[in-house]
C-alpha cells in the first residue's frame, strides 16, 4: 500500500469516526397538557355571547316600557251629596233616597250616560248602603237654588254629552236600607261617612266620583 493511500484512509476513518449526539444526550421536550375541553385539535373555544346580544349576535331588544294608562273621558268633581226620605216626618221603614251634585267635565263625548250606582262608605271603606233602582241623571239649570237638593231646576239629561260640555248633573236613586236602619249611624254622620257615585256611559267609559256624605235633608 503506497503512502497516498494509507493517508486518504486515514483520513476517511478520522471523518467517519467524528463526534455525534445520541439520543440519550438530545434534551427531551415536555408532553403536552392532555385536553379536557373535548374540542378537535387546533381548534378555539367559542366566547359566549354579549349580554347585549343575542344566539345570532344581533342587539337585544330594549325593554318595552309600561303602557300608559288611557286619558279618562271626562273628570268629575264632587259637590255635595245626602240622603233622606220622602216626608217631613219619616216613620217605620220608608225607604231612604240619595240625592246631590256633581260637576262634570267632558274631555271627549259622552255616548249615553246613566248612573250606574250610588255607594255611602264608612271610613275604613265598608257599604253602608246602595242603590237598587230609580237612578236618574238631570241636569241643573239656573232655576236651581243652591242648597236645594230637590228635582226643582233641574231636567233630565238627554242625547250625548259633547266633548268640552261643563255640567252640573243631579245624581238620584233608592236605597237598599230603610231610614230607620240608617238614621241612628248616618242622622249624624261624624264617623268620615263618604259617598261614591259610578256613571257609565253606551261605550263602556267608566266615571267614579268620591265626597263627604252631608246630613239628611228632609223631602225628595
Amino acid at each position: 500500500m503506497t503512502p497516498a493511500i494509507t493517508t486518504l484512509l486515514a483520513a476517511l476513518l478520522a471523518l467517519g469516526c467524528g463526534t455525534t449526539s445520541s439520543p440519550q444526550d438530545t434534551p427531551a421536550r415536555a408532553a403536552p397538557a392532555p385536553d379536557r375541553t373535548g374540542l378537535p385539535p387546533d381548534s378555539t373555544t367559542p366566547s359566549p355571547p354579549l349580554a347585549a346580544e343575542d344566539a345570532a349576535g344581533s342587539p337585544a331588544p330594549a325593554p318595552d316600557a309600561p303602557p300608559r294608562p288611557p286619558a279618562p273621558p271626562a273628570i268629575l268633581s264632587p259637590e255635595t251629596l245626602s240622603w233622606g226620605t220622602v216626608g217631613l216626618a219619616p216613620s217605620g221603614s220608608q225607604p231612604a233616597w240619595v240625592a246631590g251634585f256633581v260637576r262634570l267635565d267632558a274631555l271627549r263625548p259622552l255616548p249615553g250616560l246613566r248612573l250606574e250606582r250610588i255607594r255611602i262608605l264608612d271610613a275604613g271603606g265598608d257599604v253602608v248602603a246602595q242603590t237598587v233602582a230609580e237612578h236618574e241623571i238631570r241636569v241643573a239649570s239656573p232655576r236651581n237654588l243652591p242648597g236645594d237638593l230637590s228635582a226643582y231646576g233641574t231636567d233630565p239629561l238627554q242625547g250625548d254629552i259633547p266633548a268640552g260640555a261643563h255640567l252640573r248633573l243631579r245624581l238620584y236613586g233608592r236605597l237598599d236600607r230603610s231610614f230607620d236602619d240608617l238614621c241612628p249611624r248616618l242622622c249624624n254622620p261624624t264617623h268620615g261617612e263618604r259617598f261614591e257615585a259610578v256613571l257609565r256611559t253606551a261605550a263602556g267609559d267608566e266615571l267614579r266620583v268620591e265626597g263627604p256624605l252631608s246630613a239628611p235633608w228632609p223631602t225628595a
